[in-house]
């Protein structure tokens, strides 16, 4: 059955000859029949059925959202491994200290900081979500906290896991966040701090494909795993236990079907297949 609920976000069409509109920046305009413009479906504009009875994202947002917060873990280890540009330490007096072969290269002081970001900003909105659905949200000790307005600030040195727990907590009521009037900034408030990381510390951030598994539902090698922040997990001995992903999915937006958390444990030869092709990339 059809959604009875429309997208609230803005859609790309083209106006006809002459036809008055606004765009989504909210500017006048008049169409010409050929050059396409953005804007939402209260001002004219396309409507988009929603994903689901209920959702206030088409199916296509609903997917982007989805993937701004599945790839907030790999977006965290990426700025938190990226070095500060000067090369150089500076000594408690600010004098830079000599470069020697134990010397560790330092890490930028704002990438950190962005990392810290991305997770304050799914961190509010998670504590959030869990208020309004009357329910416990996940473990939070792992970051640090504003003791001024009581919010998450950031990640304790060694707790990049949190960024896990966040994330998967928020992916599994992917569905009832898009059906809340409050998406809209919700998305936003993901969206556009990302542009901006991306923009100064540039990164391919891209989902790893889940080979030899087909999707269990429109039968396409369309699956994709969404990896931790942290690497992989291996047992004393050193052999390689897991990797547990964020999300497991099919990236078809005509089906969209997502690997149950109960089966991946029975997904863990293709975890260290990936694993051991990573590892091959970074050394080849």
């Amino acid at each position: 059955m059809a959604s009875t609920t429309n997208c609230v976000l803005p859609h790309r069409r083209v106006p006809d000859e002459g036809e008055d509109f606004t765009d989504s920046n909210g500017r006048a305009g008049v169409g010409d029949g050929e050059k396409a413009i953005w804007d939402y479906a209260k001002d004219g504009g396309r409507p988009v059925s929603g994903s689901h009875e209920g959702s206030l994202l088409c199916v296509g947002h609903l997917s982007k959202l989805t993937e701004l917060i599945a790839f907030t873990p790999t977006m965290v280890s990426w700025l938190r491994s990226n070095i500060s540009p000067s090369g150089s330490q500076k000594d408690s007096d600010g004098s830079k200290k000599p470069k020697g072969p134990s010397t560790p290269l330092p890490l930028s002081d704002a990438a950190v900081d962005a990392a810290d970001a991305e997770l304050a900003c799914l961190a509010s909105w998670t504590r959030m979500v869990a208020e309004e659905r009357g329910e416990n949200g996940p473990d939070l000790s792992g970051a640090w906290w504003n003791a001024h307005d009581d919010r998450v600030a950031g990640i304790r040195a060694g707790n990049t896991s949190i960024v896990d727990e966040v994330t998967r907590y928020l992916l599994r009521r992917i569905e009832w966040i898009a059906e809340q009037d409050w998406i809209e900034e919700f998305l936003d408030e993901v969206a556009r701090p990302r542009q901006t990381h991306l923009a100064r510390w540039p990164h391919a951030i891209k989902p790893r494909p889940l080979k030899g598994y087909l999707c269990r539902e429109c039968d396409r090698d369309t699956m994709v795993v969404f990896p931790p922040s942290n690497g992989p997990i291996y047992n004393t001995a050193g052999q390689f236990i897991h990797s547990w992903p964020v999300a497991v999915t099919c990236t078809d937006l005509r089906c969209g079907w997502k690997v149950p958390e109960s089966e991946w444990p029975m997904l863990e030869r293709l975890w260290q297949q990936l694993e051991t092709e990573r590892k091959g990339k970074r050394t080849a």
